[in-house]
């Protein structure tokens, strides 16, 4: 299979790709070719309020916090200094806390296998006590 270079990045795309998977540059015979300056000739680009053609025309990610679209090889945004998906890291998830016992990540190894052990007893408790009872009705 042959490929083409885009234009825009160098990227390898398939001659008759309608746009290229990399920096989604249009890639349609009417488009027009950009000029190489034209693309990211600063490291980050202000896309506070963009125009629908620059849009499409600029690769990068968009940083959360303040919406610069930075430089693909930037590791954090060049106007906040924010960290890729910066804004997207959640907080940890609420540790599991049962009633009587607490949290389950503070008890120590012996404990929750202690923990283990006595709820797996229960259940075949409770499990060989349904099967007396379903086996005395039938």
């Amino acid at each position: 299979m042959s490929t083409s270079r885009c234009p825009s990045c160098h990227a390898c795309v398939r001659p008759a790709a309608p746009w290229c998977p990399l920096c989604h540059l249009d890639l349609s015979p009417s488009a027009q070719p950009i000029p190489a300056a034209s693309v990211l000739s600063a490291r980050s680009v202000d896309r506070s309020a963009p125009s629908g053609e620059e849009h499409a025309r600029v690769a990068g990610w968009p940083c959360v916090p303040c919406g610069t679209v930075n430089d693909l090889d930037l590791a954090s945004c060049g106007t906040c200094g924010s960290a890729f998906l910066a804004g997207l890291q959640t907080d940890a998830p609420a540790p599991l806390r049962l009633p009587l016992i607490g949290e389950l990540g503070r008890l120590s190894r012996p404990a929750t296998f202690g923990l283990a052990i006595g709820v797996g007893l229960l259940c075949a408790l409770v499990l060989t006590g349904v099967l007396a009872v379903a086996g005395a009705v039938l």
